[in-house]
């Protein structure tokens, strides 16, 4: 190998050959031609690189299934799932004030917390800790029902609505700071960014997983139960705590396995979005025909409107994960064009979703609600990015613009979700308390 390495150590190809042949023959040999030769620029390069690659395997020294590993998943899931217990063990919290005000509590939470605790001891953990306790607290202590104080408001329906809302968003405050806890320090580079939303499509694919998996397991385990003991004490018991705590810990058991079981897996993500591009696309486009052959107005249909809205939400995040996967040294291909016709449609969609609801609001003379608010902004910020997304993926494939502008408007956008949140949760309830 000594030999080989020599002849071939002004050729890169060749140097690459070896390597694969025979990777750890490769590197016990390497380091006797380098000492000899290190004024070889090529071999300097594979120094380094066989330098990183010892260095990574020394961090990946800690087998994953470690003690401390274990220790964490059931910390977390404890604590998650004791907080999502708390109804049960004190009668007097309200269960449906106590989960729309802590949903994100039970299951954001103890995410931003595992990504957190991977981190050294710094200011940047406090401060995530600080504004995640702000945001919960706010939430908690907003007006409900039965308040005195929620009796100043002289438009309780509104208000109600204003209060959803912010039940609504800020979860999605939360969950785009967990993004940031993710990332850690380099939260506002573009490739950390784009790897939380890869981490999404992945969480969400592992979770459906194990969510099948635990539903199999569930449905075994009560049938055991109920044939060797007929006073249902156990089955009771399995379903009050091995159910909860064992829901509550899917989420934090796909984030560690996607973290450091299945390092190297082949994504599932992108073969799923690849899989439902193409058939969305077809989804948007007989949507868009069948409106127009059967005349359904969403001016005149509420629950229509909301289909639609749900339907480009969804259709948003697919194109997303599906960017996020793409192979940006790639050539574009079939897929590319099915991701531009399916964000131009869901454009036009959108378009008549927001058209319609700006109708609605001047219609009538209930005039401008919490909702509308909430749905117009919405409607506005999917529009914007839409936008750039289609004026940027059209400037890769026909102008031969990089692919990372795609990537970098995609993921510099995402702080305006996050504003547009706490706007939402701030000043509506404000806004419509006082009118």
């Amino acid at each position: 190998m000594e030999t080989k390495i020599l002849e071939a150590m002004d050729s890169p190809k060749e140097l690459e050959i070896l390597f694969r042949e025979n990777p750890d023959e490769f590197r016990k040999e390497f380091s006797s031609v380098f000492a000899s030769h290190p004024e070889s620029i090529i071999l300097q390069v594979w120094q380094e690189r066989l330098n990183h690659e010892q260095e990574a395997k020394k961090r990946q020294g800690i087998p994953a299934w470690s003690l401390k590993n274990i220790l964490v998943l059931i910390l977390l899931t404890a604590i998650a799932g004791t907080i999502l217990k708390l109804p049960d063990f004190f009668d007097s919290i309200d269960r449906d004030w106590f989960f729309r005000r802590n949903l994100a509590l039970i299951l954001i939470v103890p995410l931003m917390a595992y990504f957190v605790q991977r981190t050294k001891p710094t200011r940047f953990p406090v401060l995530i800790f600080l504004i995640t306790a702000g945001a919960l607290l706010y939430l908690n202590l907003l007006p409900s029902p039965g308040d005195d104080w929620y009796q100043f408001s002289k438009m309780y329906g509104a208000f109600d609505d204003a209060l959803t809302n912010a039940e609504l968003h800020i979860p999605l405050f939360l969950w785009l700071l967990a993004g940031v806890a993710f990332a850690g320090r380099d939260w506002k580079t573009t490739s950390s960014r784009m790897g939380f939303l890869r981490y999404i499509g992945e969480l969400i694919i592992y979770t459906t997983i194990l969510v099948i998996a635990g539903v199999i397991l569930t449905a075994i385990t009560i049938s055991l139960l109920e044939f060797i003991e007929k006073s249902n004490e156990l089955t009771d018991w399995y379903l009050e705590y091995v159910i909860v705590y064992g829901g509550v810990s899917i989420p934090i058991i796909a984030t560690f396995l996607l973290d450091k079981v299945i390092v190297k897996r082949q994504n599932i993500a992108p073969v799923i979005a690849r899989i439902f591009t193409p058939l969305f696309l077809i989804t948007t486009i007989a949507y868009l025909i069948i409106m127009a052959v059967y005349q359904k107005n969403p001016i005149d249909d509420r629950d229509y409107l909301m289909a639609l809205n749900a339907l480009l939400i969804v259709v948003l995040g697919l194109l997303i994960f599906t960017i996020a996967e793409r192979d940006t040294t790639s050539p574009p291909g079939t897929s590319d064009y099915l991701n531009i016709g399916l964000a131009f449609t869901t454009l036009i969609l959108d378009a008549i979703a927001l058209s319609a609801t700006i109708f609605r609001l001047t219609s009538d003379d209930v005039g401008l609600t919490p909702n509308r608010i909430a749905i117009i902004g919405i409607n506005l910020l999917i529009f914007v990015h839409l936008s750039g997304m289609l004026i940027n993926y059209g400037r890769f494939i026909w102008n031969k613009k990089p692919f990372e502008k795609l990537e970098n408007w995609i993921a510099g956008y995402l702080p305006v979700y996050a504003i547009w949140a706490i706007l939402v949760s701030i000043i509506l309830p404000l806004l419509f308390w006082y009118k």
